[in-house]
């Protein structure tokens, strides 16, 4: 699990403490600078405790953040919160999805 303190964000949501990272605070790390949030105003206040590979053999696993090469999988996983992924979804997914820019 990833522990970081996030009691200065800058984006105007609610903080997390305790080690808990929100789906802003992931969005905001430099890694995915340059990804189109779908759909545009999508709340980025759900807790993320889990990072998952798109691996339909994978045990599912609780607020997780969903890693995957092309679009999002359909259906989603139990207990994921948000994708990031290299290629947008054709129609709503339910949940956040970050599209990498290309070359990321």
């Amino acid at each position: 699990m990833v522990s970081v303190d996030t009691t200065a964000d800058p984006t105007g949501e609610t903080a997390a403490t305790g080690g808990d990272l929100l789906l802003s605070d992931v969005v905001a790390l430099p890694a995915l600078a340059g990804a189109r949030v779908v759909p545009p105003r999508a709340k980025l206040d759900r807790r993320v405790r889990a990072v998952a590979l798109a691996d339909p053999d994978a045990p599912a696993e609780e607020d997780a953040l969903l890693l995957t090469a092309g679009a999002p999988p359909d259906p989603l996983p139990d207990g994921c919160v948000a994708v990031v992924c290299r290629t947008a979804p054709s129609a709503a997914v339910g949940v956040p999805v970050l599209v990498l820019p290309a070359g990321a």
